[in-house]
């Protein structure tokens, strides 16, 4: 196997550029534990940065929050409340995956 690395072909990126697409991409990702059946809320998922945007308190300082919150609204506590009812929807209705059509 010499030349070949062990994450050869593993990893795939996407560019998400369009305005609308990163919360599309970004509540994909939080579902991603509930589609797994291992938790039944996004937030409850302890690896996730789902609890960030669902609580201000729990927001880490390392993470960017405005590019995905600022889609729904100015004000930080509304924004958080938008997505929140994003992400809880998809919860009950689970969204086809953003990168079916990448």
């Amino acid at each position: 196997l010499e030349g070949h690395h062990l994450f050869q072909g593993r990893f795939k990126a996407q560019l998400v550029e369009q305005q609308g697409y990163y919360q599309e991409v970004s509540r994909y990702i939080h579902l991603n534990p509930v589609r797994a059946k291992l938790v039944q809320r996004p937030q409850a998922y302890r690896f996730s940065s789902y609890p960030g945007y669902h609580w201000a308190a729990r927001a880490l300082p390392w993470m960017t929050y405005s590019s995905v919150l600022g889609e729904f609204g100015r004000e930080p506590s509304k924004a958080r409340a938008g997505y929140r009812r994003f992400v809880a929807a998809g919860v009950k209705q689970p969204p086809r995956s953003p990168f079916s059509e990448a």
